[in-house]
């Protein structure tokens, strides 16, 4: 999160997020929007239909107290971002919502080992995008964890 302060380019990814920042129950917003960078047709359907079945009142109040709007340019405290545990992160390439300037940043949260892997052709649900890799890494770390390698 301390990207966004300091820099431009995650600001203007992150601005469509100010309005769900501000939002209210009961306000409006744009479902098409939302899920229009989901490529599975059929998925993005399921996805555009879960808020109408289920309040998302949570969803847009985690926006509105985790996710920092302007101002920017402030330095944040991230200690409470540190951990003491290995750690795998599974990054799509095409992630629409965070720059790839993150990816330099991650070392700096871990104690121990982390693992960053990169799918070229996935995006912000990489799970979906490119099942078999995910699967084949996360096997991949867990066993090397299991074995004492991280």
């Amino acid at each position: 999160m301390h990207l966004i302060h300091h820099d431009q380019e995650q600001q203007e990814i992150s601005r469509f997020l100010l309005k769900f920042i501000q939002h209210n129950p009961g306000d409006e917003y744009d479902l098409d929007y939302v899920v229009r960078t989901i490529p599975d047709l059929a998925y993005r359907a399921e996805i555009k239909a879960y808020p109408q079945q289920s309040p998302e009142w949570g969803m847009l109040y985690f926006f509105g107290k985790n996710y920092p709007g302007p101002p920017y340019g402030q330095d944040i405290d991230t200690s409470g971002m540190h951990y003491s545990m290995p750690c795998c992160i599974i990054w799509g390439m095409k992630e629409p919502y965070l720059s790839d300037k993150i990816l330099d940043s991650f070392y700096k949260w871990f104690d121990q080992s982390v693992r960053v892997v990169t799918l070229p052709n996935a995006g912000h649900w990489p799970w979906r995008d490119d099942p078999a890799k995910v699967n084949r890494e996360l096997r991949s770390w867990l066993s090397a964890l299991e074995e004492g390698y991280l």
